[in-house]
């Protein structure tokens, strides 16, 4: 009886760490996998966040030469496709546009759990942003052939957001526009297997409907208009 009760004491240990490690695999499965976007848009200014001024295609020190000569010509390529396309390429002499490569602001991010991190790019200085501080955006993809080009914009965004769901594996974007001290454009940007294509807009702002103040953003879905 002693020898029954003993093995059953056992059998019920060994059955609790099985369900315990099957939990322990389940869940690391569950944030390996690619997560799902919530059913309603969320935005956090906290989240949020400009691309360092200090830190550029010239100064970043963790690019080796071989990818900053690659940026530097994949990025001048992708300006003056944007000046073009805003009427701003024949007021920019090459020793403008050389400068205005150069100051590209630079972040390298893993957008998609390979271990090799994506390259941000926000533009730094006029024509490529506006006076509100509303910038072009690219975003590169290292591969074996190459730069791949993963976002490009004309319009000009302030911040980015990068959010913790994926879409076909890549994660999520936002860019956020500044319109006014209260008010806010929001564009949420998804990858395609491709690209990242702008998926939806967004409107928050921090004034009601008569202008008066409120401690809660108002966020509303929007129109997107014609891409530039």
């Amino acid at each position: 009886m002693h020898f029954q009760r003993g093995s059953s004491l056992v059998v019920l240990q060994l059955s609790v760490i099985l369900i315990a490690l099957a939990s322990v695999q389940l869940s690391a499965q569950d944030v390996s996998k690619t997560t799902a976007a919530p059913d309603h848009f969320r935005w956090s200014e906290s989240y949020a966040h400009e691309l360092n001024y200090d830190h550029t295609l010239a100064t970043a020190n963790e690019l080796s030469p071989e990818l900053r000569k690659a940026l530097s010509h994949a990025i001048r390529k992708q300006l003056i496709r944007i000046l073009r396309r805003k009427d701003d390429l024949d007021d920019e002499s090459p020793e403008d546009l050389n400068k205005l490569v150069a100051r590209t602001r630079i972040e390298l991010l893993d957008l998609n759990g390979d271990g090799n991190p994506e390259i941000l790019a926000q533009a730094n200085g006029i024509p490529a942003c506006g006076a509100t501080g509303n910038c072009s955006w690219l975003i590169f993809e290292q591969s074996p052939v190459g730069l791949k080009l993963l976002l490009e914009t004309t319009w000009g965004f302030e911040v980015i957001a990068v959010r913790p769901w994926k879409t076909n594996s890549y994660r999520d974007i936002v860019l956020g526009a500044h319109v006014s001290a209260t008010e806010r454009e929001l564009d949420l940007f998804k990858y395609d297997g491709a690209m990242y294509r702008r998926d939806s807009c967004y409107w928050r702002r921090y004034t009601g409907d008569h202008g008066e103040d409120v401690k809660i953003p108002w966020v509303a879905r929007t129109d997107c208009g014609k891409d530039d």
